[in-house]
């Protein structure tokens, strides 16, 4: 991926002012740590998405990708999924690093513009008192296509 500008600016500074609003040269410390961190997931996503491609049609999924954590708080996380029937969709997602959270989806399609969707994370517990994932959860949700 290349960045340019007008005037033309070096590729960090135009990252900068994307995210912060602000050149490089004016950011505190800890900007530039999460810029670093921001610049290593953009570069993993692009390396990621040509093999997530071929893996998806190797092993026949409809669904296959990988998404660069902040490496801080998140780590990289796989989400597989299948249309298995029509109306049938189920789907997996695992989160490696601190939490190693995973979740398994299944989206049913009642009618064109309805849909239930039911999220079930194994072993999920209350981390903290002010963190807390839910074991199980269905969502009806409407589609509205203009």
């Amino acid at each position: 991926m290349t960045l340019s500008s007008q005037p033309p600016l070096d590729q960090g500074d135009i990252l900068a002012l994307v995210t912060f609003g602000r050149p490089i040269g004016q950011l505190a410390d800890a900007q530039k740590v999460s810029l670093a961190a921001r610049t290593g997931s953009i570069a993993a996503g692009a390396l990621a998405a040509p093999l997530a491609n071929s893996v998806a049609r190797a092993l026949d999924l409809d669904v296959f990708e990988i998404q660069a954590g902040d490496g801080l708080t998140s780590g990289t996380t796989v989400v597989v999924g299948r249309q298995v029937s029509d109306r049938l969709f189920v789907g997996f997602r695992h989160e490696f690093g601190p939490t190693g959270a995973q979740r398994v989806s299944f989206e049913y399609r009642l009618t064109e513009f309805l849909r239930i969707v039911s999220n079930i994370t194994p072993g999920a517990q209350s981390v903290s008192p002010s963190v807390r994932t839910e074991m199980a959860g269905i969502d009806l949700i409407l589609v509205i296509r203009r």
